[in-house]
């Protein structure tokens, strides 16, 4: 490689500040629900370094609802992820997991209806968890 060529690769590198923010991880992420005949539209947006999710239902919506964890949450790197399936009728069928990046632990949303939103962890079938 010819020394103009190290040259600009030099200076490139030193242009690119890999801890600006625009490397930085996100604060916040979000997922959408469909609306449909049946269901309104919903968010869900999550806390990325501390796992918080809130919901905000309905087409101009401006209260968001917190989810609540049966345990604090040690603080990582938490995504959220959602299979919907919507059906001929209007009905829309759903699910939203969220994962810690680093450990790999997954967490299952339930409640909705008349029941508030909270999270249940996931446990493996190779280590089920100990008695109480």
């Amino acid at each position: 490689m010819n020394r103009a060529c190290i040259v600009f690769s030099l200076c490139l590198l030193a242009c690119l500040d890999l801890a600006s923010p625009a490397f930085a991880a996100a604060k916040f992420e979000a997922i959408a629900l469909p609306n449909s005949a049946k269901s309104n539209a919903a968010l869900f947006r999550i806390e990325v370094a501390t796992g918080s999710v809130v919901s905000l239902w309905g087409n101009g919506s401006s209260q968001f609802f917190p989810s609540a964890d049966k345990a604090p949450l040690p603080p990582g790197e938490y995504h959220l992820y959602s299979i919907v399936n919507p059906q001929a009728d209007g009905t829309v069928y759903w699910s939203i997991y969220r994962m810690e990046a680093g450990s790999g632990r997954v967490w299952n949303l339930v409640g909705g209806g008349d029941q508030p939103f909270s999270w249940v962890e996931a446990t493996s079938m190779a280590a089920p968890p100990p008695a109480k």
